[in-house]
Parts: structure tokens; C-alpha cells; sequence
């Protein structure tokens, strides 16, 4: 995916200059702006979907906590709704609407074909592939020199050895997929000790975007930081949808014009206090 970012977004540039004069600049303006940082945007059904899966991110929030320490359950309950707004959406669906009329048929026949041929393709609406879970049924979690440790951070009631059929059926069931999600980005903050790096919220995306965790990998790994931006678009929304008041500490992440594309915050920043209701909450 990685090499096909630039091209594609090349295409995308192309693609809108050839639109009629009418407001062109500001729909490549717009575009633009969208492929790059992401809209934030949510399709009227999705958010349909993500009220009424608020019980089960609450629930496989609690269970896997005590995994994504220092991160509680309140916030990692808002990065498991992130990464799932994050995935409803490709970007380039998400920098012109109009495409996004062909998500749905696009994730349904990536499911047919992993249920029809036992293929490993991403499964909506986690976008885990088959091949993740797998691994988590056999408690393996790949080390970056190559090495696998024991992770046992998962119970399932399928078989070590499931087919990616079988396990394909099993990430359909948003309740059940939501709880893969939840152990899987657990499985990032294993890794992230492993590597001696913080546990934050980006480590565990880039986890399940990317398999990285180390924040210099992150740097340098332009989908990554690609999907991070696109990511922090929807942590407000996330925090809305589970009551969890906003914060300016190591949770947040900011994007500043001209800077870096990453910006690791590690503290509370001191010239700007937090909320007078998010100190109440501690």
C-alpha cells in the first residue's frame, strides 16, 4: 500500500483538475486536504452502527485494560472507536465522497472471497485480516528482530488451527470483531514493551495499521503517519460517542502546520490547563 500512496494520490490531483470550472480549485483544495490529513467524515450508517456497538467497545475496553496500562479504560475504549472510524473509510473514498457509494459492495466481496476461498483479506468492520487472528488463537506475537514471544491476550471459543473461513465468520459479527480489535491492539502494547517504547494510543494504531509501535518507525514509515492523521481526525468524535471528556495529556495527539508529522506529546502541557472537566475525571 505504501508505494501505490504517491501514484494514487497523483492520480487523485489529475483526476479534479479535470473537473469543470465551476469551484474546481476549492474541490481539489478540499480533496487535497482530505487525502492527506483525512476529513473526519463518517457515513451516515456507520455512525449508525458505531451507537449501537458503544456497549461492546465499553466492554472489551475493561477486559483488556489491565494490557494497555497506562492507558485506562475510558481511553482505550475512544482508541478502539478511533480505529474503527479510522477503517470504515479508505482515503481515498474519504477525499471523494462519491466513491464511497462502492465501500460497502468492495467490503462485502472481500469477505465472499475469504469465505469462498479462504483468502486473507481485511474484514470489515475491524479491517483485521484473517491471518492476525490466527495468530492470536496460537497467543504468537511477532517481534521486530523476527522472534515470537507468547501473547496470550485473547479467549475465543474457535480452534488454533481455525480456517480463515471459519475465523472470516467470526470478524463479520461487529460485537465479536470489536473484541479481536480490542486484543489485537492489546497485542500492541505487549510489543511496544517489548521494543521498551511508550504505550500510547499511536503505538497501538500504528500496531494494527502497520504492525510498528516504535515511534521512530512511525516517523519514518509514511502510511503510518498517514493513517495517524487520519486517526486523530476522529478521536473527538470518539470521545463524544463514550462520554470521555477530552484531554491535553500524553493521549492527545497534535498536527501542526509545518512541523514534523508526528508530534509526540509526553506531558500535560504546561501553558494551556486542562479542561475544568477533564481534571475533575482525573
Amino acid at each position: 500500500m505504501t508505494g501505490l500512496m504517491r501514484p494514487m494520490r497523483m492520480l487523485l490531483i489529475v483526476a479534479l483538475l479535470a473537473l469543470p470550472d465551476w469551484g474546481a480549485g476549492s474541490i481539489v483544495a478540499a480533496a487535497w486536504s482530505a487525502a492527506r490529513d483525512g476529513s473526519g467524515s463518517v457515513r451516515p450508517e456507520f455512525a449508525d452502527t458505531m451507537q449501537r456497538l458503544r456497549p461492546a467497545i465499553r466492554a472489551a475496553a475493561r477486559r483488556h485494560a489491565a494490557g494497555v496500562a497506562p492507558l485506562d479504560a475510558g481511553r482505550f475504549a475512544v482508541v478502539i472507536a478511533a480505529v474503527l472510524y479510522n477503517e470504515h473509510l479508505g482515503w481515498l473514498e474519504d477525499a471523494l465522497p462519491p466513491l464511497q457509494v462502492a465501500t460497502p459492495t468492495a467490503q462485502r466481496a472481500q469477505i465472499a472471497l475469504n469465505l469462498a476461498l479462504g483468502t486473507d483479506l481485511t474484514v470489515w468492520p475491524t479491517n483485521l485480516r484473517p491471518s492476525v487472528v490466527a495468530e492470536m488463537l496460537r497467543h504468537e506475537l511477532p517481534l521486530a528482530d523476527g522472534r515470537v514471544m507468547l501473547a496470550p491476550v485473547l479467549h475465543s471459543a474457535l480452534p488454533a488451527d481455525a480456517s480463515y473461513a471459519r475465523i472470516t465468520h467470526e470478524l463479520i459479527d461487529a460485537p465479536a470483531a470489536v473484541e479481536y480489535l480490542a486484543a489485537n491492539l492489546e497485542r500492541g502494547a505487549w510489543r511496544a514493551r517489548a521494543e521498551g517504547v511508550p504505550v500510547t494510543w499511536q503505538a497501538l494504531a500504528a500496531w494494527h495499521n502497520q504492525g510498528i509501535v516504535a515511534p521512530a518507525a512511525i516517523a519514518g514509515h509514511p502510511a503510518a503517519a498517514h493513517y495517524l492523521r487520519r486517526a486523530a481526525r476522529y478521536i473527538p468524535r470518539a470521545e463524544a460517542l463514550l462520554a470521555v471528556a477530552a484531554t491535553h495529556d500524553a493521549f492527545r495527539w497534535l498536527a501542526r502546520p509545518g512541523k514534523r508529522p508526528l508530534a509526540w506529546v509526553s506531558e500535560r502541557r504546561r501553558d494551556r490547563p486542562p479542561p475544568a472537566r477533564a481534571a475533575a475525571q482525573g
